[in-house]
């Protein structure tokens, strides 16, 4: 019973701190409240201490030391037991690889659409902000007039994902979603 009362009080305590409502004048957090009632009572601070003095889980031990020695001495310097990894060299985009990107993304949103103006049962997707095509060409435009850059040609990666889901719409595996 008194442990009951305890998380009673806790649960209110914390649901009074996560609203901001005063306790009892000023804001009081469920810790300050459950030692509080825990002070009051001799039952209750048994109970609570008890509680809170359970034996360590299997994550704790166990799953814990299985963890630890995967991760490297870098992750976890005190108790990591694989050797340090030599990073892999940093990549940094180039404002060519940007532009790729963009056109690549243009041509995948133009498939999609495509796709859901002439599929009757993606009407409710026509209109509804998704598009994202007109606003790549924007981009792709504004990048060629600030930089100079002229627009690639639509890279494999994007013509092969923009004919995936072409083909996958062809072939009826939209019903299957």
């Amino acid at each position: 019973m008194a442990a009951c009362l305890l998380r009673a009080v806790m649960l209110l305590a914390a649901s009074a701190s996560a609203l901001n409502l005063p306790m009892a004048g000023r804001p009081a957090s469920a810790v300050a409240v459950a030692n509080r009632a825990a002070a009051c009572s001799p039952a209750m601070s048994a109970t609570a201490s008890a509680e809170t003095e359970a034996p360590p889980s299997f994550v704790q031990t166990e799953m814990r030391g299985a963890a630890m020695k995967l991760h490297t001495r870098d992750q976890s310097p005190r108790e990591g037991q694989q050797p340090a990894q030599t990073p892999v060299k940093a990549w940094e985009p180039q404002r060519e690889d940007y532009l790729q990107f963009l056109v690549d993304s243009r041509h995948v949103f133009a498939a999609f659409e495509a796709i859901v103006a002439r599929t009757e049962r993606l009407a409710p997707f026509r209109d509804s902000g998704l598009e994202r095509a007109a606003s790549l060409s924007e981009d792709v435009a504004w990048f060629e007039a600030e930089y100079g850059l002229p627009p690639p040609d639509v890279a494999p990666p994007g013509r092969d994902y923009a004919a995936e889901v072409e083909r996958m719409c062809a072939e009826g595996e939209w019903e299957r979603f």
